[in-house]
C-alpha cells in the first residue's frame, strides 16, 4: 500500500499550548482527498483502505480500523461478508430503515449459529440503527426516526364478523383508512374495538433489536442500559424539537446561528449528537476475531472474552495472522 509521511509544525491561535510544539508526525495511508473522491465514485472503494487522522486541537491520533482484512477472499463465510457490507456504506448518512431491515433479515438467516461473532455483528447493526435514528432526530426527520424507534412495521386489522384481515397503512390514522363516509369520527372511535382486533406483526426495529441483545445472554448490563439510554435520548430529542416548535433542520440551523453561547449549548445538550465510537469498536473487534485474535470488547460478559470462536466447523476461513490493529476499548 502506498503511503506518505508529512512532518509539520502545529500552531493554534485558540490553543496556545500547541505553539512552539515539537514537530508532529502525521501519517496518512492513501490520500484522504482521493478517498473522498473514490467514495463518491464508488462507495465500496473506501472499504479497502485504512488511515490515521490527526486531531490537532486535542493532540490525539484517531486510528480508523482497516475495514477489510487482507487475508480474506471471495470464499469467506457469509457473516464476514455481512460485516464488510457495513464498512462499505457511510453510516449513518447512506443507510435507512430498509437497509437495516434487509441486513437484519439476512443476518438472522444464521441465527442457528448464534456464536460470539454473530452477536457482535448483531450489536454492530444495532449501533448503526441508533446512529441512523439519532441523525434523523437531530435533523428534524421525526417520521423517519419514529419509524425506527416506535412505529410498528406492520399491523394487521382483523374484522371480527368475517375474519377478513387487512394491513394498516403505516402512516395515517385508523379512521382515515377504515371509517366509512357515512360514519362520524366520534362514532367510529367508540365502536371500532367492537368490530376489529389489532395485531402487531412486525414491531419497530430498535426495540426489537434491543430485546434480542438482552435475550442473547452475551452482553453486560451496562451496555444494554447504554442502548436503552440512547433510545430514550432519541425520543427526548424529538419531543424537545417538536415542543419548541421546529419543523425542519433549516429552521434549527437558523436558531443555532442566532443563539447565544449558553443557548447554543442548551440546544446541543438536547440533541442526540451520537458518535460512531461503539460502532467502530465493534468493527475492530470483529476484524480481530476474523484474524483469530480473542474477543476483548468490554460490552460482552467476561465468560465470552478471550474466545476465538468465529463459525461452525464447516465454515473455512484463512486465519493467518496479520499485523495487530488497535481496538479502542469502550467503557459503559
Amino acid at each position: 500500500m502506498i503511503f506518505f509521511s508529512i512532518k509539520a509544525r502545529c500552531f493554534s491561535v485558540n490553543n496556545p499550548q500547541l505553539d512552539d510544539s515539537e514537530p508532529v508526525q502525521i501519517v496518512m495511508f492513501c490520500h484522504l482527498w482521493f478517498l473522498f473522491l473514490q467514495q463518491i465514485k464508488n462507495p465500496l472503494s473506501i472499504a479497502q483502505t485504512d488511515y490515521v487522522i490527526l486531531d490537532i486541537t486535542h493532540q490525539k491520533f484517531y486510528c480508523c480500523y482497516p475495514m477489510t482484512s487482507p487475508n480474506h477472499t471471495d470464499h469467506d463465510i457469509p457473516l464476514t461478508k455481512l460485516n464488510r457490507r457495513l464498512d462499505s456504506v457511510w453510516v449513518p448518512h447512506l443507510i435507512d430503515e430498509t437497509f437495516i431491515a434487509d441486513f437484519l433479515d439476512e443476518l438472522m438467516n444464521y441465527n442457528g449459529l448464534a456464536n460470539l461473532y454473530y452477536w457482535l455483528l448483531y450489536a454492530r447493526i444495532t449501533e448503526a440503527a441508533l446512529l441512523c435514528a439519532g441523525h434523523y432526530a437531530d435533523n428534524c426527520e421525526f417520521s423517519a426516526a419514529g419509524d425506527l424507534l416506535v412505529n410498528p412495521r406492520q399491523i394487521q386489522v382483523h374484522r371480527k364478523a368475517c375474519g377478513e384481515i387487512r394491513i394498516k397503512r403505516r402512516h395515517g390514522s385508523m379512521s382515515g383508512q377504515f371509517r366509512s363516509q357515512n360514519l362520524s369520527a366520534d362514532v367510529f372511535r367508540r365502536t371500532f374495538a367492537s368490530y376489529f382486533n389489532l395485531q402487531v406483526k412486525e414491531s419497530a426495529l430498535l426495540p426489537a433489536m434491543a430485546s434480542a441483545l438482552a435475550q442473547s445472554g452475551v452482553f453486560v448490563e451496562s451496555y444494554l442500559a447504554f442502548v436503552d439510554e440512547r433510545m430514550k435520548k432519541i425520543a427526548d430529542t424529538i419531543t424537545f424539537l417538536l415542543a419548541w416548535p421546529i419543523d425542519d433542520n433549516v429552521e434549527l440551523h437558523r436558531r443555532l446561528v442566532s443563539a447565544s453561547p449558553d443557548s447554543e449549548q442548551f440546544i446541543h445538550s438536547n440533541l442526540c449528537c451520537f458518535t460512531p465510537k461503539v460502532f467502530d469498536t465493534l468493527g475492530a473487534e470483529l476484524l480481530n476475531m476474523e484474524n483469530n485474535y480473542p474477543a476483548a470488547c468490554t460490552c460482552i460478559k467476561e465468560k465470552h472474552r478471550k474466545k476465538k470462536i468465529l463459525c461452525h466447523e464447516q465454515c473455512k476461513i484463512d486465519r493467518r495472522r496479520s499485523a495487530a490493529h488497535p481496538i479502542s476499548i469502550v467503557n459503559y
